[in-house]
C-alpha cells in the first residue's frame, strides 16, 4: 500500500535529519509543507525530481535501445538538476518545490517551441 503526503504540518517538526531525498510520490501533503521544511533547514529534493532516473532508465533501454553510457550520460542529468532546483531556490528565496515546479514548466515551454520549429 503506497501512502502520499508522509510530509505534512505535523510530521515535519518531529524529523531529525538535514535532508530528506527519496523516489516516493507525493511526500508532501501540501505545498506549504515544503515551507515547513524550509524553515527548519531541511533541504528537500523534490520527489519528481529523484525518481526520474527510473523513467530516464526505462524508456532508455525499451524504447530506445540505448547503451549503458548513453543511460549514464543522460542519468547524471538528474544530479544537474538537483544543482538548478537547489541554485534556484536559494537565490530566489523560495522552496526546492516552487523552483522544481517553474523549472519544470520551462522545460515544458521549451519543448513545445522546439516541436513547432
Amino acid at each position: 500500500m503506497l501512502v502520499d503526503g508522509l510530509l505534512t504540518a505535523r510530521t515535519v517538526p518531529l524529523l531529525r535529519c538535514a535532508a530528506v531525498a527519496g523516489p516516493a510520490n507525493n511526500q508532501l501533503d501540501e505545498p506549504a509543507t515544503a515551507r515547513l521544511l524550509a524553515a527548519r533547514g531541511i533541504l528537500w529534493a523534490p520527489d519528481v525530481v529523484v525518481s526520474a532516473g527510473g523513467v530516464i532508465h526505462a524508456t532508455g533501454v525499451e524504447l530506445r535501445r540505448e547503451s549503458e553510457d548513453q543511460l549514464a550520460e543522460r542519468l547524471s542529468g538528474i544530479a544537474a538538476t538537483l544543482r538548478q532546483v537547489f541554485h534556484t531556490s536559494r537565490t530566489h528565496g523560495t522552496t526546492p518545490a516552487t523552483a522544481a515546479r517553474e523549472l519544470a514548466g520551462q522545460r515544458v515551454l521549451m519543448g513545445r517551441r522546439a516541436e513547432e520549429a
